[in-house]
């Protein structure tokens, strides 16, 4: 195994581990930041196996608490949330910053015009 390879695979473990203790949380913005950092990642660079699964984990468990809170259908959240999160990356791309954003900077569901009915 060379180097490189070895330097990504710890990466990936590290992230890994860091994304499942944000889900263990049970925050909704620690599973919202999930989300957003694996789908970032995804239309940057793929997603392996283990990643994919925890994505729509943590997008289910977003869709779930969102439509709640909105009594709106959960069809409906996850357009919404694709949309933030399409919108969110042609705005701000992956860089070094976002990691330690907030994700009411990237996803603002409060905006009156994202307002779900």
């Amino acid at each position: 195994m060379s180097e490189d390879e070895t330097q990504t695979d710890m990466n990936w473990n590290k992230r890994y581990r860091e994304n499942m203790d944000k889900m263990k949380t049970g925050d909704i913005f620690e599973v919202a930041d999930v989300v957003r950092n694996l789908s970032f990642k995804q239309k940057e660079k793929g997603l392996s196996t283990g990643e994919k699964k925890m994505l729509t984990n943590a997008k289910q468990i977003l869709i779930s608490e969102l439509a709640l809170v909105q009594e709106s259908p959960q069809d409906t959240v996850e357009c919404l949330i694709d949309a933030k999160i399409a919108n969110s990356f042609k705005t701000f791309r992956m860089d070094e910053t976002i990691p330690q954003a907030s994700v009411s900077k990237f996803i603002p569901f409060d905006e009156a015009d994202d307002t779900i009915a």
